[in-house]
């Protein structure tokens, strides 16, 4: 249930932003009512740092696999440059998806 709830409320927070969504939208999309997620969650910004927290664990770990091929496939000679690339999401393996989940984290970031 707390996987489906913060995968609904990741979805609306990058859609609509953080004061474009209430918990209230969030349990509906879930088909619970909304007293369900104040069992989990005290308040809207609870719910939107449960979100945050967990996309940050993935996007970490990301950066740090991107980091790692880069060094790699830089044969000992890395470039700042390189490494900046890498670490911003254009290194190996970098696809849509993570561009678009890289916009929905800023936007996520900027509210």
């Amino acid at each position: 249930m707390m996987e489906q709830i913060l995968d609904v409320a990741e979805l609306l927070f990058s859609k609509h932003g953080f004061h474009g969504v209430t918990l209230k939208d969030v349990a509906k999309q879930v088909g619970v009512h909304h007293t369900l997620l104040n069992y989990y969650f005290d308040d809207k910004q609870t719910l939107f740092d449960a979100v945050f927290a967990r996309r940050a664990v993935v996007t970490i770990d990301r950066r740090m696999q991107a980091l790692d091929d880069y060094e790699r496939a830089a044969a000992g000679k890395p470039t700042v440059e390189g490494a900046l690339h890498a670490d911003q999401g254009g290194g190996v393996g970098a696809g849509a998806a993570d561009v678009g989940q890289r916009r929905a984290l800023e936007r996520l970031g900027h509210q």
